[in-house]
């Protein structure tokens, strides 16, 4: 706990309330917000199928999805109106790339936000004395 402490202590964290550390806590909780959403998203796909012969119709097929949204993988039983007999039948896509992709990006964007907090809060002015880090920036940026 005194390790804790002492860590607060040290910070300086007025920097939260200038634009370059106000910046980096909004990036971390967009980070937050992005990854969670959609690794945790999970979806249902209701419809139905009406046969001339009412026995045979399925008026309430749902068919759930999930993260990472391989939806070629999943599937559902439908009637074929064709004497009680059901087909397995699956979706169309696989969206995975794109979703996995979209968190990553989220957790490389929270995981940075993090890092240049602490750098920012605890060792300022190591950053301001060696400008090195936005030299960089401004050749590229010219």
């Amino acid at each position: 706990m005194d390790v804790a402490n002492q860590l607060v202590a040290q910070g300086q964290f007025t920097i939260l309330k200038q634009p370059l550390g106000f910046i980096k806590v909004l990036q971390w909780i967009f980070a937050i917000f992005a990854f969670s959403t959609c690794g945790s998203y999970s979806g249902m796909l209701k419809f139905s199928v009406e046969c001339k012969n009412r026995s045979e119709s399925d008026l309430g097929i749902e068919v759930e999805f999930e993260y990472p949204f391989r939806l070629h993988q999943v599937y559902f039983d439908a009637p074929t109106c064709k004497g009680g007999s059901k087909d397995r039948l699956f979706l169309v896509g696989d969206y995975s790339s794109s979703a996995e992709f979209f968190v990553t990006i989220g957790v490389f964007s929270f995981l940075y936000s993090m890092a240049a907090l602490a750098v920012y809060c605890f060792m300022l002015e190591k950053y301001r004395e060696n400008n090195k880090g936005p030299r960089i920036l401004e050749l590229h940026n010219a």
